[in-house]
């Protein structure tokens, strides 16, 4: 169809008086075209934009509702509106396990009735082709007894705990970490960091959500620890489903076991305006004029700083008691400047990095539940949690100062409708599309190119190795410093190991002092030594986690062993100069260094020390110590209440009551028992104790 004509018809079915003024002719204009082009994408497209405004079309509305049946749209098909053939053909797509109101898309069908004959699928899917519900699908089949599902982040993992907590609990146990206790049925909703095998055991089929990270993952250690998870999964030879956005391909060695299904087929229709004006200005005008809920993407927590104070500046906000109460309560419990907590003020949401993840939670939460009409993100939101916006506004076209490939412009356009809440989603930005190229998936436990990081072939047996890998691995093996047992037992960069390794060999005496403490804890000449070498030789200068120095992280982790938040708050507000950049640092601090990279250096540090320099002599604690620092001091169950929707300051608050020996389980039963009625909190904190208890079921 003529491009003028599309964008003709596009407008009048945005438009309910056109449509009013002349049904019977647009809807057979739409018959038409889906007729002469076999429902293709253009005009299964047109189809999804005529119910924006479906009842505009009164009388007409049966032919409409046809075109959807013969789409395959059965989620949208209006049974009342329906004739005898359509009825049937909804009852086919009907997945009764999951409800008896529940119909898949005919695409959703077709992929699953391969997972139900127990093919492994790989696909590669729009964002509101609604992949998620195919997991659930596979699961209330009750094929499986044991699941693991790999998810890339634990925004992600919260958001897949939550669903299939409500939907499968108490038959399955949803399990998000490893030392929760088992039953005979469980489900784990892991990231890759936290998938022990050995620890899971037994396992009947396997997720991986975002596949595509297998060969595009920016972190080297996360790409490492994420494909020898794969390619452990693999040698179990059970079913596995691997989903993610629109790629090219995968390597034929992944093709020879599974069926790989690549669709282009959308549930809802996306308008994208290119806008030639300043970002920030016209952001501000257009946030001024949209009427719906609207996501507004940016390039960084920085950048969402600025465009959310140029909203407030420019109150373009909406009023809302309950963001109000939220904002209340973080401008008690971190700072009043801290500028979550202002945005909140005028009802706007703010989600990124550095902002704990319940709170972040709370965000979307709030956003789609219509108390926010805007949320700035970054690609924290991107990666899969899912919300309802209507319009989504791109800011920026670079995310990490890279700019933005067709890939990821079509991760984040996704954002914009969701089926069953909005059928046309508005996209603007300020940048031309990037050029249509989508990814071919390069899997390196296969394929092993040249550029494969060393950390990923020493997770490979032997056989699986090239010629070329195994020359590498030879080279490895003849370091003089570690063996290569030693070296595969981490993710991190073998190189980098062993530069720690011949820096120790240097000075062994100085080194086994620095591992050989007094209490509980290094004394500060110690600590800083081990993190002087984690940052010059382990790769800890490279972790962006809020601090720039071996002296600030070392200040810091000595810090947490107050337990005080709002000092730490203080002290890094002291030192950045403003409120916010205290939070933020803070925040950061906590999240990548003392949670999740200082524990990880630590103890490798303290291993190479045991295995070079010390071997034969008690060293202190270090483990003890690591684990502390990842605990923030506090009880296990504490801190991991941060993942179920209670932030640090309220689980302090609740610690003599909720703390069990570090039993997270026993932690969440008691938080499931809690009488919070003669407790003195803060109204938000009684309701996101509900909220939280609502999941765990």
């Amino acid at each position: 169809m003529p491009d003028i004509e599309l964008i003709g018809l596009h407008r009048t079915l945005a438009d309910p008086n056109a449509i009013t003024a002349d049904p019977f002719s647009i809807a057979k204009s739409i018959a038409n075209i889906c007729a002469t082009s076999n429902y293709d994408v253009e005009a299964q497209d047109l189809v999804i934009r005529s119910l924006e405004n479906l009842d505009a079309f009164g009388n007409a509305r049966p032919i409409l509702n046809s075109l959807v049946r013969e789409c395959g749209l059965f989620p949208y098909v209006d049974l009342d509106f329906s004739s005898t053939n359509d009825l049937f053909a909804a009852a086919l797509h009907r997945y009764s396990p999951l409800g008896e109101d529940f119909l898949l898309h005919r695409e959703q069908r077709n992929v699953l009735s391969l997972l139900l004959s127990k093919r492994s699928v790989v696909l590669s899917a729009p964002t509101s082709f609604g992949k998620s519900a195919l997991i659930d699908a596979v699961l209330a089949a009750k094929m499986y007894d044991s699941v693991l599902i790999v998810v890339p982040t634990i925004a992600l993992m919260d958001e897949a705990r939550r669903r299939l907590t409500r939907l499968f609990a108490p038959e399955w146990k949803v399990i998000t970490h490893l030392a929760q206790a088992k039953r005979d049925k469980n489900i784990f909703v892991l990231t890759p960091e936290r998938a022990d095998l050995a620890i899971i055991g037994k396992l009947d089929f396997f997720v991986i959500d975002g596949f595509y990270k297998l060969g595009h993952e920016a972190e080297q250690d996360r790409l490492a620890t994420l494909n020898k998870l794969c390619y452990r999964l693999l040698q179990r030879k059970i079913p596995f489903f691997m989903l993610g956005p629109n790629i090219e391909g995968i390597p034929e060695e992944l093709a020879q076991h599974c069926a790989f299904e690549r669709k282009d087929y959308k549930t809802v229709a996306v308008n994208v305006t290119l806008v030639d004006a300043d970002p920030v200005t016209e952001t501000i005008a257009l946030c001024n004029r949209l009427k719906d809920s609207t996501i507004i993407f940016c390039r960084s927590p920085a950048r969402a700083i600025e465009i959310s104070e140029s909203l407030i500046a420019s109150r373009i906000t909406s009023d809302n008691k309950q963001s109000q109460i939220a904002s209340d309560w973080a401008s008690q419990s971190y700072d009043p400047g801290w500028h979550y907590a202002r945005a909140l003020a005028h009802g706007i949401g703010v989600h990124h990095a550095s902002i704990p993840r319940s709170l972040a939670y709370w965000a979307v939460r709030a956003f789609n539940r219509g108390w926010l009409k805007f949320l700035v993100c970054t690609t924290t939101l991107i990666e899969g949690v899912n919300t309802r916006a209507k319009s989504l506004i791109i800011v920026d076209s670079k995310v990490n100062k890279k700019d933005i490939t067709f890939f990821t412009f079509n991760n984040i356009k996704g954002r914009a409708g969701r089926m069953m809440q909005h059928f046309v989603g508005d996209v603007y930005t300020f940048a031309n599309s990037p050029q249509e190229e989508l990814p071919f998936v390069d899997l390196p436990i296969f394929t092993q190119p040249p550029n494969t990081p060393a950390s990923i072939l020493l997770g490979l047996d032997s056989p699986d190795l090239t010629a070329q890998s195994q020359a590498r691995i030879k080279s490895l093996s003849q370091n003089g410093t570690l063996s290569l047992e030693f070296l595969k037992r981490s993710t991190v960069d073998p190189e980098l190991q062993i530069a720690a390794a011949k820096r120790m060999l240097e000075a062994p005496e100085y080194w086994i002092r620095q591992f050989s403490w007094t209490s509980s804890y290094p004394k500060w000449p110690q600590l800083i030594a081990i993190n002087e070498l984690i940052w010059e030789t382990m790769g800890g200068k490279f972790v962006r986690g809020g601090v720039y120095t071996p002296a600030q992280l070392t200040k810091f982790t000595f810090d947490l062993i107050q337990r005080d938040l709002k000092r730490m708050i203080s002290e890094f507000k002291s030192e950045a100069g403003t409120a916010d950049e205290g939070v933020q640092r803070t925040n950061s601090f906590l999240r990548n260094w003392a949670t999740f990279h200082f524990p990880k250096f630590l103890i490798l540090a303290g291993d190479i020390a045991q295995e070079t320099v010390a071997k034969g002599v008690e060293l202190s604690n270090y483990v003890a110590f690591a684990l502390s620092v990842e605990r923030l001091f506090y009880d296990a169950g504490i801190v991991a209440l941060d993942e179920y929707g209670i932030p640090l300051p309220l689980a302090a608050k609740l610690e003599s009551r909720l703390a069990a020996d570090n039993s997270i389980d026993e932690t969440l039963e008691k938080l499931r028992n809690l009488n919070i009625d003669g407790l003195n909190l803060h109204q938000f904190e009684r309701g996101l104790i509900r909220v939280a208890r609502e999941s765990l079921r």
